[in-house]
């Protein structure tokens, strides 16, 4: 995520390989590393996006995995990343689409209803907002493109 110059934040998107519904960047843990760790490692891998991580998470929200053979209800433990760069390659760059959406948009295209609710409710989350809000974050990342502004 990132602020724009005029305090609106801005949410990254990321389709699924699979089904090509709109998600956020998501992992599995990995050894050696915390959660938001592993969780700024797919951020790169699956959007190109470089930036500091909350160290805490906002949620976690559940969904049915598909795999080949069958469903699995997994659960997702959710961080926030302060984007400061977008890469113009990343490594699943061609397996998926990308997009820079408002909380209001992100919120509509999200299937997951209690991942759609933790987005909407990032403005009531004092750490996440703060967090945000903070630092050198206030430009589009490198390589974002502008979209037009939704009130």
């Amino acid at each position: 995520m990132y602020v724009t110059p005029e305090g609106r934040v801005r949410v990254g998107l990321v389709t699924s390989r699979e089904t090509r519904r709109w998600i956020v960047p998501k992992g599995w843990p990995m050894e050696g590393l915390r959660d938001d760790e592993a969780a700024g490692i797919e951020a790169k891998e699956e959007a190109g996006l470089r930036g500091k991580m909350l160290r805490e998470p906002i949620g976690t929200y559940h969904y049915w995995q598909r795999t080949r053979t069958h469903f699995r209800y997994v659960a997702v433990t959710t961080f926030v990343m302060q984007v400061r760069e977008q890469k113009k390659k990343w490594k699943e760059k061609a397996q998926r689409e990308f997009e820079w959406v408002t909380l209001v948009e992100a919120v509509d295209r999200l299937q997951e209803g209690e991942l759609a609710s933790l987005v909407a409710g990032l403005p009531q989350n004092a750490a996440a907002w703060k967090f945000l809000h903070e630092g050198k974050t206030m430009l589009a990342p490198k390589g974002a493109t502008r979209k037009a502004e939704l009130a």
